[in-house]
């Protein structure tokens, strides 16, 4: 695997590093700024990020999770109205056949 600067790169250049400098021939012999490593600019940059997205993946899953509890109330709720509609309906039709029951000749 070859890694080039962003000044070979660009030039499409061979890019010799000088392991005492960590810099490549190219870029000393022009002296010119040699980019083979990530500055510690663009290191800090990309750690920020990260840690942005993690808060706001955190923060997403924290409202995934009360959203789904709500839901689940809501759903609960659900459940008595139609409990209490059902008890209120059979309470009713037994109501209307005992009355159908006395008023039949007989």
């Amino acid at each position: 695997m070859t890694f080039r600067c962003k000044r070979c790169e660009k030039k499409n250049l061979r890019c010799f590093v000088d392991t005492a400098s960590g810099q490549c021939a190219g870029c000393i012999a022009v002296k010119a700024e040699c980019s083979l490593f990530v500055t510690e600019e663009e290191w800090e940059k990309v750690e920020a990020e990260k840690r942005q997205k993690r808060l706001e993946l955190a923060r997403s899953e924290e409202q995934t999770a009360r959203l789904r509890r709500e839901l689940l109330e809501v759903e609960e709720r659900e459940r008595a109205y139609a409990d209490r509609d059902h008890a209120l309906l059979s309470l009713q039709n037994r109501e209307k056949e005992e009355a159908e029951g006395t008023s039949a000749p007989g």
